[in-house]
């Protein structure tokens, strides 16, 4: 499938909760599919959940944001991030609700006004994966 991009930059603020400043983001500017396709910033707390751990490791010191990467909608979002403390020891994985941001998050965000993501059960992986759906009410360019 495929779609146009329009990109949408967005700075969040101190003391914002990363995934919900996203969602709130999504929901105002009508995003229902999207990518990161930037991040730069700091966090503190940041709460991730490690490569096959089924909770979250809070990292309560500064962190720099090294990288963000995933799908973004109205209808949720899946990110990664890579981040480094003080001393340039680097951590990444799935990003949890508690990612506070620190300094700044400077966002640039694609979207794709001729999809629409969705979360939905996968037999194989036993988890809520990515559907891509074609928006049927938008017309062709």
């Amino acid at each position: 499938m495929h779609s146009s991009l329009l990109c949408h930059a967005v700075r969040l603020l101190p003391g914002e909760d990363l995934i919900g400043a996203l969602k709130s983001f999504c929901h105002k500017e009508q995003i229902h599919a999207g990518c990161i396709i930037s991040c730069v910033g700091s966090l503190h707390p940041a709460t991730l959940r490690l490569s096959n751990h089924t909770s979250g490791t809070v990292y309560d010191t500064p962190q720099e944001i090294l990288s963000l990467s995933g799908t973004v909608s109205t209808n949720g979002c899946h990110l990664h991030m890579g981040i480094s403390d003080g001393h340039g020891h680097v951590y990444g994985g799935h990003v949890l609700p508690g990612c506070t941001i620190y300094t700044t998050a400077e966002v640039i965000i694609g979207a794709l006004p001729e999809l629409t993501f969705q979360r939905m059960p996968c037999e194989l992986s036993g988890y809520n994966e990515l559907n891509i759906a074609t928006n049927s009410n938008k017309k062709d360019k």
